[in-house]
């Protein structure tokens, strides 16, 4: 899983997109996901860079942030 962790936040890197925006008090960070992980993260357009904020599995994530 780790691998595939690492690959997806490359992707990112390679082409910083939101995947998918959070609502609530999480908006303006975006999740991607990797089988029953999340990687949650913010993009700065202005300069292309992704910020990781957490990863994890999907049961408990959102409530750690």
């Amino acid at each position: 899983m780790r691998d595939g962790i690492l690959n997806r936040i490359n992707e990112l890197a390679s082409n910083p997109v939101c995947e998918k925006g959070l609502k609530g008090r999480l908006q303006g960070l975006c999740r991607a996901r990797v089988g029953d992980y999340r990687i949650i993260y913010s993009i700065d357009h202005e300069h292309r860079i992704i910020r990781i904020i957490d990863v994890g599995k999907r049961e408990n994530i959102y409530e750690r942030l």
